[in-house]
């Protein structure tokens, strides 16, 4: 199936953790006064929206462009509390950062914890979600912003240039790779996070130090403090069984935990996981992909402060996924890492 890239308005997300409830169809769909039909950019605009810097201030940010190559579609997370299930499926937004608690100044003295440990929810985050896309290929799709060209030229094209001299990549991509041994091919789940407009550097000294230590840093520090944590906001009772065996949804250090490995490029840092490098993650994988279509879930990163300079933290970039099923989003690949056509 050749994905469809459809230009389409994007209102950024308030802040506000309320679940789907039941709405009418038409609350849907986002709202556009610009697209036509049979437009085909892969960037869209959208206009300003209300800040996340303070959750909820009604402050106006700068616009945003969605990277939309296909399914899941971004919807405005106003728009998920009055929506069904069914208007949701195969869509993410961007929750609220507050719904993620972060070590707080006073945690640590030193690099030890301290007895009261405090913590507080992370008031921002440092990128806000632009795109996600997945794709499927016969080779290895390791550094994907180097191969697939629509990404490419969407982070060429999209920087800002107030953010051009300050050492914070624009650009954060996350992704989640596969191998399937016995099909002879990868899968890469793709989240593509841009610099929050609201956020500036010196607004967290100490988050500010943490990250470009984490940047510059090698691959055994970056693994030592690459966070990561979800919560699954409804899933099967058989799912939710499974994650508790499994751990449960308490923080881990992912960069531990998966094989990872980072890359940069003039504006922009990717970090790509292995889940098939952890049994853990493979067995919660398996369970997931089995009923994905039945959950939603928030999934966030961060770069644990592991002495007192780099406190508090704040959340790299946090997504919610709603009711995704990977057989309906996924995009073919082929040797080029272009889109296969009918």
């Amino acid at each position: 199936m050749a994905p469809r890239v459809e230009k389409k308005e994007v209102v950024m997300p308030v802040n506000n953790s309320v679940l789907p409830h039941d709405v009418k169809k038409e609350n849907m769909h986002l709202q556009t006064a610009s697209a036509k039909a049979g437009a085909t950019a892969a960037a869209v605009d959208a206009p300003p929206a209300p800040s996340e810097k303070a959750n909820g201030d009604a402050a106006s940010a700068p616009a945003f462009k969605e990277w939309s190559m296909h399914l899941p579609r971004f919807v405005n997370l106003d728009t998920v509390s009055k929506s069904s299930p069914e208007e949701l499926k195969n869509s993410y937004t961007n929750p609220p950062s507050t719904d993620f608690n972060v070590r707080d100044i006073g945690y640590l003295s030193g690099t030890k914890k301290t007895t009261a440990a405090p913590k507080r929810p992370s008031p921002t985050s440092a990128y806000n979600i632009v795109g996600v896309n997945v794709f499927r290929a016969r080779k290895s799709l390791s550094h994907v912003a180097s191969k697939v060209e629509e990404l490419k030229n969407f982070i060429a094209t999209q920087g800002s240039k107030d953010h051009a001299e300050d050492g914070m990549p624009e650009f954060l991509i996350v992704t989640w790779m596969f191998k399937s041994s016995f099909k002879h091919e990868y899968t890469s789940v793709v989240h593509l996070f841009q610099r929050s407009q609201t956020y500036k550097i010196g607004d967290e000294p100490g988050f500010d130090r943490a990250y470009e230590n984490f940047v510059r840093g090698d691959d055994a520090m970056r693994k030592s403090k690459l966070k990561f944590e979800f919560k699954v906001r409804e899933a099967p009772g058989a799912l939710r069984k499974s994650i508790k065996m499994l751990g449960g949804e308490r923080p881990v250090i992912i960069g531990k935990a998966l094989t990872t490995h980072c890359f940069e490029g003039p504006n922009y840092f990717e970090m790509d996981q292995d889940v098939g490098s952890s049994y853990v993650a493979s067995m919660l994988n398996s369970s997931i992909l089995k009923t994905s279509g039945k959950i939603v879930v928030d999934t966030t990163w961060l770069v644990e402060a592991q002495e007192e300079a780099e406190l508090p933290e704040l959340i790299l970039g946090v997504v919610r996924w709603n009711y995704v099923s990977l057989s309906d989003v996924c995009i073919e690949l082929d040797k080029d890492y272009r889109p296969k056509k009918d």
